[in-house]
């Protein structure tokens, strides 16, 4: 994902290339998207977002997280609330050091960043973009 800062030097090569008056797709920036999705503020008809959405680009990691939503599912009543509010305290509960351990141990055994590098391209691949 670029930095506004390429993106901007992107912007300058394709407004060279194909003039001002071109149009493109709205620009996202990813720090104010998570920063209102905490927020999670009224829309004008006064509705608040409740669906959860994450691109994994693994779909590995897409069968486990349903795997696991489905155990949880399954042993809380089929309650969403109750499986998030699960999730959060015991998030909360590794603390920093706890998560930190893990991603550490999780380290020895895969190479996430280069994972994340590999699902992506053949994500790309399969949409057929170069």
């Amino acid at each position: 994902m670029p930095t506004l800062e390429n993106a901007l030097e992107t912007i300058k090569a394709k407004i060279a290339k194909y003039g001002k008056s071109a149009h493109c797709n709205p620009i996202f920036v990813s720090e104010e998207i998570r920063k209102n999705a905490i927020e999670n503020k009224p829309d004008s008809a006064g509705r608040r977002k409740t669906r959860i959405a994450l691109e994994t680009y693994s779909p590995e990691a897409y069968s486990l997280w349903n795997e696991l939503i489905e155990s949880l599912m399954e042993r809380l009543g089929h309650n969403p609330i109750l499986v998030i509010d699960v999730l959060a305290v015991l998030i909360r509960s590794a603390g920093d050091e706890g998560i930190e351990i893990a991603k550490d141990n999780l380290a020895k055994v895969m190479d996430y960043e280069q994972e994340l590098r590999r699902a992506k391209s053949e994500r790309k691949a399969q949409r057929g973009k170069p």
